[in-house]
């Protein structure tokens, strides 16, 4: 399988931009740095058969910044799943170093199913999840993230598990949340 030429402009911009001074373990760049040229070899990538990226596994891997773009990574067409906790204990989880908003291009992320982000220093609000379709887990606890909870309501009928806690949001759960006939945990 040979990735989309388009999507490893994509992931080589995020490394980049993530890489900063000393930034990424060696152990998590492997296929990333010195590039090669296939990016569904590279360590966290995972494709499907046609060479689509369809998940983006890189807890623990010392990554720092902004996410670059855009066009940022959640504008691959066929993303579902986005792991970048920086802690490996979702329960205690240390600071990292990846922060700022979230791209907001993230509101047009057509596959994303799932989004793990905790643990780090993103902030800035979440209204852009509120255009999302398909989620079933949205993890992004232990971060700066401040302003209204995003209404879900969207992804209703798909979620199963929301975890916002250690953040700065502000208000009461919107009762579109009461709907949510999946939702196990939140």
């Amino acid at each position: 399988i040979t990735g989309h030429p388009d999507e490893r402009k994509i992931l080589r911009a995020f490394y980049l931009g993530t890489a900063q001074g000393d930034g990424w373990l060696s152990n998590c760049k492997v296929g990333w740095d010195p590039p090669t040229a296939n990016h569904c070899t590279w360590n966290g990538i995972t494709c499907d058969s046609e060479g689509y990226v369809t998940k983006i596994s890189l807890g623990g891997c010392g990554l720092k910044g902004v996410f670059p773009g855009p066009p940022s990574i959640f504008t691959m067409k066929r993303l579902q799943w986005v792991q970048m906790p920086e802690s490996q204990d979702p329960y205690h989880p240390t600071p990292g170093k990846l922060n700022g908003p979230l791209p907001h291009d993230l509101a047009f992320s057509p596959a994303l199913q799932r989004l793990e982000l905790y643990g780090n220093t993103f902030s800035g609000s979440l209204i852009m999840l509120e255009n999302i379709t398909g989620l079933i887990q949205l993890d992004l606890h232990f971060n700066e993230f401040s302003g209204p909870l995003p209404d879900l309501t969207k992804s209703a009928a798909t979620l199963e598990y929301i975890s916002l806690a250690n953040n700065h949001l502000t208000g009461s759960i919107p009762l579109g949340y009461a709907t949510f006939s999946n939702l196990d945990t939140l």
